[in-house]
């Protein structure tokens, strides 16, 4: 029904609303793809490093990398790197994605020993205690 240059818009709101739901879809299965895959990122990092702390306590004792392999698999990672270069230990880790199909998460982590600490300081006129200030 169109008078001269009039149109008829029925229908145009449906068309508006489809589309609407098509990039609020689109836009919200983006997000949750890229969260996934910022934590599958974060659970191969903690994995690694995990991995390779539990390793470096093991460096002398036993095998670190059986160590390593176990605590990997324990937080669902793959452990597909390890090397031990004196006291040190390095390790490299995979974990697959939960809601992308394809890929993997990927993370590599190195620890060793800790530095032993400093003595504790002393001071100069050999109390044993330091000097607290009164308060004001």
């Amino acid at each position: 029904m169109t008078r001269g240059s009039e149109r008829d818009d029925r229908g145009a709101a449906v068309v508006w609303m489809v589309l609407l739901c098509a990039v609020i879809w689109f836009v919200t299965a983006t997000a949750l793809v890229s969260a996934s895959l910022r934590v599958d990122r974060q659970r191969a990092a903690t994995a690694a490093d995990l991995a390779a702390l539990a390793a470096a306590q093991h460096v002398g004792t036993t095998d670190p990398c059986v160590r390593a392999r176990w605590v990997a698999h324990a937080n669902d990672a793959v452990l597909q790197e390890c090397a031990v270069h004196g006291t040190e230990v390095i390790v490299s880790v995979t974990v697959e994605p939960r809601l992308w199909p394809q890929g993997q998460a990927r993370a590599r982590a190195r620890a060793g020993p800790a530095a032993t600490p400093a003595p504790p300081a002393t001071p100069r006129d050999g109390s044993t205690d330091a000097p607290h200030p009164e308060p004001p």
